[in-house]
């Protein structure tokens, strides 16, 4: 976690008291940035940054005591971070710095609700404070909750801000408002063409109306105007996601993590690049940042679950599998991927499960999934694994049954042809801990790029 303080709208990043965006009045700008548009060549854009006075007004010991709580959050000591800025939110009711990082600490250890109460504490004290607006509208996206309904309350309340403005664009792309998200990015742009954050939710909205070449001009530009936005990296690796053009998407997924390690869906998408090259111990990694940032991320804890069951860590594989499904009992790609490593008996073991049970846990398993699955004509895979589980249930009972007449006379074959030597899916077993964990082609959550609009990353 950095301490360098930034004022625009980013993720859930920990805010220092004593640089930048200080708790004392003091104009906050955009600024000015040239704009390079290809067709016509480079134009300078002359305008009057956008400015933002903040008016509470913590004192300087408040601000040290919170700089000196984050510190603590850097060293990995969150507990005592947080403890430390509870008191100085206690003993200086301006210090909205402190209310905005609890709510950033809350959300990274995966206590959503509770990170919006401080978001809102923080916004109480400082109306205009628009990164505490943006992530209290992402966090109750991930809840559910009425994220537009939050937006136009802090939007109405303060109709001058900007920056309130643009943090609305993140609900409006979150409800598929894509036009809507336009239209307000255009007026934006119209009162400040050098402003990012409106052009990064312009491409966004295309990027989700599925317009993706236009995406990739419009974040072109962005990107080029404030390259150390890992947001804007991220859309761009999502849009050459879309295009086929894997190399660049894992490029910019690249720029994302450097410039943020805390990241998550940033991590969870370079991660499944990664594991598309079949390198799943680094896949693995990259998840378990993922999560650490994101305890509730179930797109990640599936991910954990797919590189672990590649390397033929069973029981560890179940454990990620049945995380997931936790936080969303109805997702069907995690069941269907759970049922998936019950029936890969022949090549990875689990001290939960073994024979029949195992097989038919597998098969009730597989049904669930086919049972939620939500594309009909989607359903020729599911179909495909209960099959094989019906064939092998069938197969192992002929087996038992076979032992059983064996034993009661005097292990003859009865049926003269070796047929109990075989494997039980008519091939011999094959060590086969590296391929596919799926015994297909990789079914990786999601493509590779996490949709940052919807819950979890989604």
């Amino acid at each position: 976690m950095s301490h360098k303080m930034t004022c625009i709208m980013a993720g859930v990043v920990l805010l220092i008291a004593t640089a930048g965006c200080s708790s004392t009045p003091k104009q906050i700008e955009e600024p000015n940035k040239a704009v390079e548009k290809k067709a016509e060549g480079p134009v300078e854009i002359k305008k009057e940054p956008i400015k933002v006075v903040y008016t509470a007004k913590a004192s300087d010991e408040s601000n040290e005591r919170i700089d000196a709580a984050l510190a603590l959050a850097d060293e990995g000591k969150v507990s005592e971070a947080t403890s430390q800025l509870q008191k100085v939110l206690s003993d200086d009711a301006e210090a909205f710095l402190a209310a905005y990082n609890l709510g950033v600490l809350s959300d990274q250890a995966g206590e959503a609700r509770t990170a919006a109460q401080f978001y809102e504490k923080a916004l109480d004290i400082e109306p205009d404070f628009s990164p505490a607006l943006l992530n209290l509208i992402r966090t109750k996206i991930r809840t559910g909750e009425d994220y537009e309904a939050t937006a136009k309350l802090w939007v109405d309340r303060r109709p001058d801000n900007i920056f309130h403005k643009i943090a609305q664009l993140e609900s409006l792309v979150a409800a598929g408002r894509y036009d809507d998200t336009i239209d307000q990015a255009r007026v934006v742009l119209k009162r400040d063409e050098a402003n990012v954050r409106a052009r990064y939710y312009l491409a966004a909205a295309n990027f989700k109306a599925k317009k993706y070449r236009l995406a990739e001009y419009i974040i072109g530009q962005a990107v080029e105007m404030d390259p150390s936005d890992p947001e804007i990296q991220f859309l761009q690796g999502q849009v050459y996601l879309h295009l086929d053009n894997q190399i660049r998407a894992q490029e910019y997924f690249r720029n994302a993590v450097d410039l943020r390690g805390d990241y998550p869906e940033a991590q969870n998408a370079l991660g499944l690049m990664i594991y598309n090259t079949r390198n799943f111990e680094d896949a693995e990694s990259a998840f378990l940042t993922a999560i650490k940032y994101s305890p509730n991320y179930k797109d990640a804890h599936l991910n954990l679950g797919n590189a672990l069951k590649a390397q033929g860590r069973g029981d560890e594989a179940e454990a990620a599998y049945l995380k997931a499904i936790s936080f969303d009992q109805n997702w069907a790609d995690a069941h269907f991927a759970l049922g998936a490593l019950y029936l890969a008996t022949e090549v990875i073991s689990l001290s939960s499960f073994s024979g029949m049970a195992r097989l038919e846990k597998a098969k009730s398993t597989l049904q669930k999934a086919r049972d939620l699955w939500d594309d009909e004509e989607g359903t020729e895979l599911p179909d495909q694994f209960i099959a094989k589980a019906n064939k092998a249930i069938e197969i192992l009972q002929a087996e038992d049954e076979l032992k059983k007449i064996e034993q009661e006379g005097g292990g003859d074959d009865p049926f003269g042809d070796g047929a109990n030597d075989a494997d039980s899916f008519g091939d011999e077993p094959k060590d086969t801990t590296g391929d596919d964990p799926f015994g297909d082609e990789p079914v990786p959550s999601d493509d590779g790029g996490d949709d940052p609009f919807e819950e979890d990353g989604k």
